[in-house]
């Protein structure tokens, strides 16, 4: 399998994991998440900050298509 590097991966790796948790522990930021850890959410942030997308709303888009295969006849979405 040939793997590449994507430019937000070259981004994400500017700013050691290491160095995110300690901060986000440091200000508490996990504790109120319900969904999305502050890693996440900041990877998500990023991904729409370099793909140009205007709004939070926009975000959706590009991501929903990643699992419209599950609702045109695909497998069953998992319970």
């Amino acid at each position: 399998m040939i793997q590449s590097t994507t430019v937000l991966t070259k981004m994400l790796r500017l700013l050691p994991s290491s160095l995110f948790d300690r901060l986000a522990a440091q200000y508490l930021i996990d504790s109120h998440a319900s969904v999305f850890k502050s890693s996440n959410h900041f990877t998500v942030l990023l991904f729409a900050r370099v793909s140009g997308l205007k709004s939070t709303s926009d975000i959706q888009h590009p991501t929903s298509s990643l699992f419209s295969w599950q609702h045109a006849g695909g497998l069953a979405p998992v319970k």
